[in-house]
């Protein structure tokens, strides 16, 4: 099982049913920008490993894991995808 501290972090601290409250978000993608941009560099580099390491998964594994671990916050078939998006997030941040 990988480790997934970080992505656990961001998921059920900030990304979760109330992200808009949370995060000031009016979508989820707005969200993980927000997310990703205040990371202090060590954590930027730390969620940005995790991910990586979840995305060199096949697309079963990461919808198997989804499915145990964050299964009340987002559908295992959104996993991939959100893995990505958070990626996204994290090249935005480093450009700025």
């Amino acid at each position: 099982m990988l480790s997934t501290t970080h992505i656990d972090i961001m998921i059920e601290g900030s990304l979760n049913q109330d992200f808009d409250y949370i995060t000031g978000a009016e979508t989820i993608d707005d969200a993980i920008d927000i997310y990703t941009k205040g990371l202090a560099t060590q954590d930027h580099q730390d969620l940005k490993k995790e991910v990586l390491a979840f995305l060199c998964s096949d697309d079963s594994t990461i919808k198997s894991e989804f499915k145990t671990r964050y299964f009340n916050y987002f559908s295992p078939e959104e996993g991939k995808g959100l893995l990505l998006r958070v990626l996204e997030g994290l090249e935005k941040a480093e450009q700025k």
